[in-house]
């Protein structure tokens, strides 16, 4: 199937949000560009259009017949930081990188990834992919059905919930005084390097005992199907963490 690539500057005078809604192609978004522009890429019998709503720029790939099968768009676009995002995506993944304002990224049958970014939130929900987020600092709002969760050098309030999928923290640094979860439907939890600057009060559960903790500093109090960890500090920030599935906690 030939595809076909089209490119465009785009006037972001006194826009606040950009929304991206597609199929079939790849949607990819880099922040931090200083001339704002999108590659459209239109493979089969699809069309694509941009419109402006107010502080509002909405991005659409549109199919022209009855089917999607065969058919897609896929955009790429260079934008400035501290947009506020909304991205949506059928039958392939979303890729985001660099600041904004705010994610919020929807995904079916393709994965969601977010790098180097520092939102006030990410709302990331997928069926039937995967999520990783690398070098991310905010509020983590996580979804999949299923899917597996990877979470790597990343830091603020964390809450996550696979139904099913494994989730996987790597390296994460909790807000001080956050409420924090992660929860699987079945998958294991697995975390390597879990910090918290104003003290830890962890909580666990587990289907598929023992439990494994390695928190040298902490008090654990580790009973097999249940765990409580705790270290001290000025202002604790909670971690509850159950899983359908093996769970292990490393420092």
């Amino acid at each position: 199937m030939t595809a076909n690539a089209e490119h465009r500057a785009l006037d972001l005078t006194g826009i606040t949000t950009v929304e991206v809604a597609t199929f079939g192609g790849e949607l990819s978004v880099v922040t931090g560009a200083d001339h704002p522009r999108l590659e459209a890429t239109v493979r089969g019998n699809a069309t694509w259009s941009v419109e402006r709503v107010g502080t509002l720029l909405y991005i659409v790939g549109k199919k022209r017949g009855f089917f999607y099968l065969g058919n897609g768009v896929g955009f790429r676009l260079w934008l400035p930081e501290q947009l506020a995002l909304k991205l949506a995506n059928v039958n392939a993944d979303v890729r985001v990188r660099g600041d904004t304002r705010s994610i919020e990224v929807g995904a079916t049958n393709g994965d969601i990834e977010v790098r180097a970014s520092n939102p006030a939130k990410a709302k990331l929900r997928v069926v039937h992919g995967h999520v990783l987020v690398h070098g991310v600092t905010g509020r983590l709002d996580i979804v999949t059905a299923p899917g597996e969760v990877r979470v790597v050098n990343s830091g603020g309030e964390v809450h996550i919930t696979t139904s099913p999928g494994n989730v996987r923290l790597e390296q994460v640094v909790l807000t001080p005084g956050s409420s924090n979860t992660v929860i699987t439907g079945h998958g294991d939890i697995e975390i390597s390097g879990i910090h918290a600057p104003g003290g830890l009060d962890l909580r666990g559960k587990t289907t598929q005992p023992p439990i494994v903790a390695v928190l040298p500093d902490a008090d654990v109090r580790n009973k097999g199907y249940r765990l409580h960890a705790q270290r001290s500090g000025p202002k604790l920030s909670t971690l509850t963490l159950n899983a359908v599935g093996k769970l292990s906690i490393k420092q």
